[in-house]
């Protein structure tokens, strides 16, 4: 069983996320994975910030200590294990496939299947929250999003690759791209013959 929470300002895109194709079987047919979503505004206090200005000047604002606080241990209710915990950002370590399985291998064997992503939004995080929670710090790529999510889906989608049963073919994750030195060949489908091709 992989459990994750996912922490965000924007719950629906988990949502689709969780709802859709065969991440959506592996949830309620398959019983593979147990999804959970904390929604960070719903945590707020009415008329409090979430997020607060950058301490000693800069454009933006960080979501603050406290409101990652708070939301961290309202996603620690889901879990019997302490979970793997990934944040979001830029200067965070690169996702490859390699990585990628190391992660996986660790969340299996020494965290039970437990993970929770944190997305930040703004100018991220603080710096000191990540310090406390995080177990890494990843980014999907030299350029920058406006947020968390879409890097936390993709690494779901990386992952969720790998757990036994939610690809219907394994031979079909051992075979991708990235886990040799090669890349995966082009495929072809009927018809035989297209565009003279």
């Amino acid at each position: 069983m992989f459990s994750v929470t996912c922490i965000t300002l924007f719950p629906e895109l988990y949502t689709t996320f969780f709802k859709t194709s065969i991440i959506k079987k592996a949830i309620d047919d398959k019983q593979l994975i147990n999804a959970h979503i904390v929604d960070v505004l719903s945590l707020s206090e009415p008329k409090k910030r979430i997020d607060s200005p950058i301490i000693g000047g800069g454009s933006g604002m960080l979501l603050g200590v406290e409101t990652i606080e708070k939301a961290y241990n309202t996603a620690l209710l889901n879990h019997t294990k302490k979970p793997y915990t990934i944040f979001f950002s830029p200067h965070g370590k690169k996702l490859d496939q390699v990585l990628a399985k190391k992660i996986y291998q660790d969340v299996m064997h020494n965290h039970d299947g437990n993970v929770i992503t944190f997305a930040g939004r703004y100018e991220g995080c603080d710096a000191r929250a990540e310090e406390e929670y995080a177990d890494i710090i990843l980014s999907v790529g030299d350029y920058v999003c406006m947020g968390g999510d879409v890097p936390a889906l993709i690494t779901l989608e990386v992952l969720l690759r790998f757990l036994p049963g939610v690809v219907g073919k394994q031979e079909s994750v051992e075979n991708d791209s990235f886990e040799s030195s090669l890349l995966d060949a082009p495929h072809f489908a009927n018809p035989d013959s297209w565009h003279e091709k």
